[in-house]
């Protein structure tokens, strides 16, 4: 489904939302991921989403999308760029995104929410513990148990998350 549109600036319905449409530029996938440069607003490319490959209920393309890929193109926005290898399992992946970014968002299943944080460890195969970071720039106290089923997405690199965590280390005197 996914990999003829690759490079391509395209939008991703999701399975069980009614109106969550992903905008953005597919740059990898493999067997139970894609990953997306996001566009979450006009012109701009705001960061990356992981996207689960299961939740998606269709990858479609139009002519609106089209003229919106070309503004990109005209933009020399790199369409080709990826920031880590996508051959990795999950929590490789989720190790080298907690590693290059300090933080990312988690997009579950029961949730029009994002969760916002850092990985901690896995347990097994299937579940993982993340330490969460409050919409007002704080660590959380409570670690929480996330099964890799519950996830859709996973963003990183966005100028939202970015700014928690920046905001949360000058709190805590680190640079």
């Amino acid at each position: 489904m996914v990999e003829k549109y690759l490079y391509q600036y395209v939008g991703l319905h999701l399975k069980g939302r009614k109106k969550n449409i992903i905008y953005g530029i597919i740059v990898d996938y493999n067997e139970e991921w894609v990953l997306i440069k996001r566009n979450v607003i006009e012109y701009m490319i705001d960061g990356y989403e992981l996207i689960n490959r299961s939740k998606i209920a269709q990858v479609f393309k139009d002519d609106h999308l089209k003229f919106k890929e070309d503004i990109f193109k005209a933009k020399y926005i790199d369409f080709t760029y990826t920031p880590f290898d996508l051959s990795e399992d999950f929590f490789t992946i989720l190790k080298q995104i907690n590693q290059k970014y300090g933080a990312f968002s988690l997009r579950l299943k029961h949730s029009n929410d994002w969760r916002i944080g850092r990985f901690l460890e896995k347990d097994g195969e299937c579940v993982f513990a993340i330490e969460e970071l409050s919409e007002t720039g704080e660590w959380l106290d409570t670690i929480d148990e996330l099964s890799v089923d519950e996830v859709y997405g996973i963003g990183f690199d966005c100028d939202y998350v970015q700014s928690l965590l920046l905001f949360a280390n000058k709190k805590m005197g680190i640079r």
